[in-house]
């Protein structure tokens, strides 16, 4: 049993002792590896561009530039074998350079040739080198570094364009018929040269090796432009251009509203005028292909008339119908012209004119104003009647004045002028009847009554009756002075009463009547005014029943009736004197 023990604790140390150098050999292991790792870090080729000269200094077009790389080596260890050096010109490659070796801390330069070609632009260039490397890409790299992003440098240089030139000598032709075409504008590279001479050439110098832009410009002519390819060592270029003519004929026909020719019509397309129309009504022009135009046709007598048209390829007839134009001026009628104030038909200071009036137009109205005085009083802009009252007047001449224009496009003008004459505030005369029926043979009282205003003169009025032949007039202070006219005469001094003249009309036979009343009145030295009045009255049969009517109360008595007209005349003079004050 004790031995078994024994056994036992001998094969736990065997096995410990294996694990123990197992785990020595180990970190032995690891240990000579980072040792080995961190000793090669240390020692390790590091190339780099240093710097990129170039001769000659400033580089022109036909030069052969020689292009110096100067390379180096700043690890702590040499390449250990060869590597290449490439050059770059524009990001195009010219070509490479093999290397040798290059040991550690050391430098050396590698020369590069690139010709300035013709087709190189003047300006700044990008030369790169390349270290360890055919190229940009980094083909061909066999070195292993410690830093690679330190293999490229870039600078930038700047050539000088030496320019060469050749002669450009352009043609422009008639497509149609190649005839030269003499003055034709030609630009080149968008900069104006001239215009062809009567050969239809034109010649201006280029620069060679070069693309240019040649554009001809020619009246009636669609314009065109070409591009041109001019090479080296040309000397002369020669180029022909055609044009396409543009324009086609057109034949402008020009009728009525019956659809008969009109001459002498006067056409323009676009604004130019291309001729009249010749006794067919036919004008001919030219416009351009395809295009839109706008026709105006002009003829006195006619309005005018604008037609937009659009113009195809071929040659084409449009007709233009013109309307005859309406010269007369709008017509403007004064129907009517009431006074309006104390119903005495006189106008007087303060009293106002209503004015009813119409303007027509077959072609319509525009505009109508009514003046008086020069001062605008009414207006309108369509025909019509229309009514205008003025604002009050006052003593004096005065005028009114309408004026209308109509819509045509010639607008016609009409001015009419109306005269009125405002008097002073005058007498005041009133002519009335007691009744409008009566019975035959029964009397009804006509009373004219009249008042001449404190301060003036002697009034003298004069009343002429017209009577028909069914009525008949009865007064002592009428005469007859004709078949059915009667008058009589009063003087009126100035006063404060009104003046009464009575009549009496018979009714003689049955029907209708109308008596016509004319008031003469004047003062001395003074202007004749004239009064009309027109009163009706009825002469019926009491014998014939008719429905009852209300009866109207008693007539009243002359004395009764001269009350009332004198009350009237009293107001008259309140109100006179009060429009005085």
């Amino acid at each position: 049993m004790f031995g078994e023990l024994e056994n036992k604790k001998n094969g736990y140390r065997i096995k410990s002792a294996i694990l123990a150098s197992l785990l020595i050999a180990t970190l032995l292991v690891f240990t000579s590896s980072i040792f080995i790792s961190t000793a090669s870090a240390k020692d390790i080729p590091d190339l780099m561009i240093q710097d990129i000269t170039w001769t000659p200094s400033s580089p022109k077009t036909g030069d052969t530039v020689t292009f110096t790389v100067t390379y180096k080596n700043q690890g702590t260890l040499s390449a250990g074998r060869s590597f290449s050096v490439c050059l770059y010109v524009d990001g195009s490659r010219v070509t490479y350079n093999s290397v040798s070796d290059l040991s550690a801390g050391a430098s050396g330069t590698t020369s590069f040739t690139w010709n300035v070609g013709r087709d190189v632009s003047g300006g700044d260039h990008s030369v790169s080198a390349y270290v360890d490397m055919e190229n940009k890409e980094g083909g061909w790299s066999s070195i292993t570094e410690g830093d690679e992003s330190n293999n490229k440098k870039e600078v930038k240089f700047t050539i000088t364009k030496i320019y060469t030139y050749a002669d450009l000598i352009i043609t422009v032709k008639d497509s149609e018929n190649s005839n030269p075409l003499k003055g034709a504008e030609v630009y080149i590279d968008d900069g104006f040269i001239g215009r062809t001479d009567p050969d239809g050439k034109i010649t201006e110098r280029v620069v060679e090796g070069e693309k240019h832009i040649i554009k001809v410009v020619k009246s009636d002519y669609y314009q065109k432009i070409e591009t041109i390819d001019v090479g080296y060592d040309v000397g002369t270029k020669e180029i022909t251009i055609q044009l396409d003519y543009a324009k086609v004929p057109i034949t402008i026909y020009v009728e009525d509203e019956s659809g008969e020719a009109i001459s002498n019509a006067e056409v323009f397309l676009d604004g130019a005028s291309i001729g009249i129309t010749d006794i067919e009504g036919e004008v001919m022009g030219e416009t351009t292909k395809n295009e839109d135009v706008m026709v105006r046709v002009v003829k006195n007598g006619y309005y005018s008339e604008d037609a937009l048209i659009h113009v195809g390829p071929y040659e084409e007839r449009f007709s233009i119908r013109l309307k005859k134009e309406d010269l007369r001026a709008p017509n403007i009628l004064v129907e009517k012209m009431e006074i309006i104030g104390d119903n005495d038909n006189i106008l007087e200071a303060d009293e106002r004119i209503k004015i009813t009036y119409s303007v027509k137009d077959n072609s319509g109205v525009r505009v109508i104003s009514c003046k008086l005085d020069g001062k605008l009083i009414d207006s309108y802009n369509t025909a019509g009647t229309y009514s205008t009252t003025t604002p009050p007047l006052t003593v004096g001449n005065h005028v009114i004045r309408f004026e209308a224009r109509d819509a045509d496009i010639n607008p016609h003008k009409s001015v009419k002028y109306v005269s009125i004459t405002v008097s002073e505030k005058g007498p005041i005369v009133v002519f009335q009847s007691t009744k409008k029926t009566i019975k035959k043979g029964e009397n009804a009282v006509f009373t004219l009554g009249a008042l001449n205003p404190i301060g003036r003169k002697n009034m003298t009025v004069e009343l002429i009756l017209k009577t028909p032949s069914g009525v008949s007039v009865s007064g002592i202070s009428f005469v007859k002075s004709g078949s059915g006219m009667y008058q009589a005469t009063y003087e009126i001094e100035p006063g404060g009463e009104m003046k009464f003249i009575t009549m009496n009309i018979i009714g003689n036979e049955l029907g209708t009547h109308n008596i016509e009343a004319e008031v003469h009145y004047s003062v001395p030295d003074g202007k004749v005014m004239t009064q009309h009045e027109m009163l009706t009255i009825t002469v019926i049969d009491e014998s014939i029943k008719t429905t009852p009517t209300p009866v109207p109360s008693e007539a009243p008595k002359p004395a009764d009736f001269e009350l009332i007209f004198t009350i009237a005349g009293l107001l008259a003079i309140a109100y006179i004197v009060g429009r005085k004050k």
